[in-house]
């Protein structure tokens, strides 16, 4: 499809023309993939106990953190989730509780190790990051960290 002043355009042959009407629509569809792509995922952090350990579901996905109290997403060994090396989870902090990247205590599963700077913290409320793994064992978090 392509657009010229004044039409959308399948093919030179055909074209509708731009009006009020049709960009609402293409408006709704953009809105309709868009939350299809996203995945969004929302994690209720309502208690004490608000911790998240990563899934091999959440893999491409955005993670809402809206705690007010704090979070400890935990980054887990290849041994218990098998995360293919390259995935990626993108996490928003919308809660005003600290959320903070780390590992389950080794063991069978394996030692993880987690490479950021400055810190394994998302800085403040709307900080975003995002995390790779990178080898067996191995997660990159990059993002707005303190």
């Amino acid at each position: 499809m392509a657009y010229n002043r004044t039409t959308w355009q399948d093919s030179p042959s055909t074209s509708t023309p731009i009006n009020a009407a049709n960009l609402n629509n293409i408006e709704t569809g953009l809105t309709t993939v868009d939350t299809a792509v996203t995945n969004l995922v929302t994690q209720p952090f309502g208690t004490v106990n608000v911790n998240y350990t990563l899934e091999t579901a959440d893999s491409g996905k955005l993670i809402k953190l809206t705690s007010s109290t704090a979070i400890v997403v935990t980054l887990p060994a290849s041994g218990s989730v098998n995360f293919p090396i390259g995935q990626r989870v993108d996490f928003i902090q919308t809660g005003t509780g600290t959320v903070t990247f780390g590992t389950a205590s080794s063991g069978t599963a394996g030692t993880v190790t987690i490479l950021s700077t400055p810190s394994l913290i998302l800085r403040t409320r709307y900080s975003g990051a995002t995390v790779i793994k990178t080898n067996t064992n191995e997660w990159v978090v990059v993002g707005d960290m303190y």
